[in-house]
């Protein structure tokens, strides 16, 4: 029938998914689409709420599939980088090089989940895969700014960061930040270098609990698009988070370059390392986050006080988490937690 769309419609866009296409369904209105685009363009402008900015363009993509979506994003992010190149040195400019290098972003980390969801991959696969892939991309983005001399990233920030440091200090002398906040913003500014050692660390953070956070509201909220993709996970999923043993690897080699920056190594090895160990990190978070949940639920804790455990460990000893969940490989904690029948099983 026209008036219908089938799954591998809605999947793909052009009707060449592998999902069950027997299964039909009504075709969402464009309208609902344009209100999804609208609200990510929403959350890009308040800086708090950009990590959720994908969840809306991630849906799309899960409900009206990838044509469509595609078209949305760039139907709203080209005026705004039209508007960032011809409206120079302006307030204009800026508004659109940050609301539309916000909602490219977006568009590219609900990419990443809407194809976890797509190619019905292990919530852990899918994140740590498509983690590693947006990170080296990255990578090699910044390094090809840098090679070709165009644009030095290392400048745009110090540069950055001398703007920012000046309005601080006039908005101190105007007495509109306290003193100790601003005193401690400032001090923050004022070392560039520090903050140029640990800046891919500090993205490859950013990059893998966005798209943690973008999977989990995504999961979280599936009812409204399971209809449409028969995807075989759930979020428990996704709080079960286990790191491939083979990734102990890298983990090995971080501890090693920081470790043996005092011995021979130098400086360098300690940066390397250090950036090695910290991008590593929220991985194994994950994986420590999830023995700890389900170490509330061997104790048959729940509701508020469950959340109120969670909320502390996380918010104080988060650090903690990540050696739980090192030590998760080779221990395994979770088959303490079974009974004698599950133990068998296994």
């Amino acid at each position: 029938m026209e008036s219908q769309t089938t799954i591998q419609d809605r999947s793909t866009g052009e009707g060449q998914g592998d999902i069950n296409s027997s299964v039909v369904f009504p075709p969402a209105g464009l309208g609902k689409l344009l209100l999804l685009g609208l609200m990510a363009l929403g959350l890009c402008m308040f800086m708090p709420l950009t990590i959720f900015a994908p969840v809306p363009l991630a849906l799309s993509f899960l409900i009206f599939g990838r044509i469509r979506s595609w078209s949305l994003t760039l139907g709203l992010s080209i005026p705004l980088l039209a508007l960032a190149l011809f409206a120079k040195d302006s307030e204009w400019s800026k508004f659109g090089m940050v609301l539309g290098g916000g909602l490219v972003y977006a568009h590219l980390s609900a990419v990443a989940v809407s194809e976890i969801i797509f190619r019905r991959l292990h919530p852990s696969q899918g994140l740590m895969s498509a983690s590693l892939i947006m990170v080296l991309s990255g990578a090699v983005l910044v390094g090809g700014l840098s090679v070709s001399g165009k644009i030095n990233p290392a400048n745009e920030i110090k540069s950055f960061m001398t703007a920012q440091l000046n309005e601080y200090k006039k908005l101190q002398q105007e007495a509109q930040i306290p003193g100790e906040e601003a005193r401690e913003v400032i001090a923050y500014l004022e070392k560039p270098e520090l903050i140029l050692r640990w800046l891919p660390a500090a993205m490859a953070l950013s990059m893998v609990l966005g798209l943690w956070v973008v999977l989990f509201v995504v999961l979280r909220n599936s009812q409204v698009w399971r209809r449409a993709l028969e995807y075989p996970y759930k979020l428990s999923d996704l709080m079960r988070f286990q790191v491939p043993e083979l990734w102990v690897w890298p983990l090995i080699l971080g501890l090693s370059l920081y470790v043996g920056s005092d011995y021979g190594l130098g400086e360098k090895a300690e940066i390397w390392g250090g950036n090695l160990l910290y991008a590593l990190a929220p991985f194994y978070f994950f994986q420590g986050l999830g023995v700890y949940l389900d170490f509330l639920a061997y104790l048959r804790l729940a509701g508020p006080l469950r959340a109120i455990f969670v909320f502390l460990t996380v918010y104080t000893g988060w650090k903690y988490l990540v050696v739980l969940g090192v030590f998760d490989l080779w221990v395994n904690f979770r088959r303490f937690m079974m009974n004698s029948s599950e133990k068998r099983e296994q």
